[in-house]
């Protein structure tokens, strides 16, 4: 189409003042990029439990996390802060793993509680200038409780809390989410998890999650829902399979018989 259009207008082109022309350039621009992405091969449609999986792999942090998902509640086991040499880093831990704890008891349960610190801990683990940097530790604070808040579902008209909320109690300048880019980006490493979006046909049952990629940052609540995701996954998968499986000699005789 592209071609036939400009060689219609090809010995035109003399007559069109500066503005025109350089319109029909730009029109005929666009038609050819239209015409590109028609003839570009599409790749086939996925299904439904295909997306799911991988939905829930950018959630827990891969097929294997996906596959030993469980619903036991989060404990605080092994969630007791390291030895720190240095006083004033040791000092910023000990501000940051305070407010955590009293942003659980404000606000959530001892659950969430046990999953803000071992964020903090593992941002530690990770990345230690995520928690030392120049931000002060109430900034440091607010951005770990609104990644793993909302990981949870937990923040927003849906959730338990409200950013506001969140704010005042960290006395911070701007909403939480202001200070979670750099925690979330840590904890999701080059794992391209923000990329997968929920299976439409769970928006409704289940929460907007953040993906960070750990499944022991998410409540006992939000495993088990998951677990019932991944369960209809699986056996939507498997009945696929079946469904396309070819049958044996041996099956058919005995079917005829």
């Amino acid at each position: 189409m592209y071609d036939e259009i400009d060689n219609l207008l090809g010995d035109e082109r003399g007559r069109y003042c500066f503005d025109c022309a350089s319109l029909v350039e730009r029109a005929l621009t666009v038609i050819d990029r239209l015409e590109t992405e028609q003839l570009r091969p599409r790749p086939p449609e996925r299904k439904e439990h295909e997306l799911a999986l991988e939905w829930l792999a950018s959630v827990c942090g891969g097929p294997a996390a996906v596959a030993a998902l469980h619903d036991r509640p989060l404990t605080d086991d092994g969630l007791g802060l390291p030895l720190v040499e240095s006083a004033a880093d040791r000092q910023r831990l000990d501000a940051v793993a305070e407010l955590l704890d009293g942003a659980a008891e404000r606000f959530f349960d001892a659950e969430v509680g046990h999953a803000l610190r071992r964020a903090l801990l593992r941002l530690w683990e990770l990345e230690p200038l995520v928690v030392l940097g120049a931000r002060p530790a109430t900034q440091v604070a607010a951005g770990i409780c609104h990644a793993v808040a909302s990981a949870n579902g937990l923040v927003g008209p849906k959730g338990v809390v409200r950013q506001s909320a969140l704010r005042q109690f960290f006395t911070v300048s701007q909403s939480p989410s202001a200070y979670a880019p750099p925690v979330t980006q840590t904890l999701r490493g080059f794992w391209p998890w923000h990329d997968v979006s929920r299976p439409w046909m769970w928006q409704r049952q289940l929460p907007e999650l953040t993906a960070l990629g750990y499944a022991d940052l998410l409540t006992a609540r939000v495993r088990g829902q998951l677990l019932r995701v991944r369960d209809q996954a699986v056996a939507a998968a498997g009945a696929g399979q079946a469904g396309t499986r070819k049958p044996s000699p041996t099956s058919s005789c005995a079917i005829g018989t």
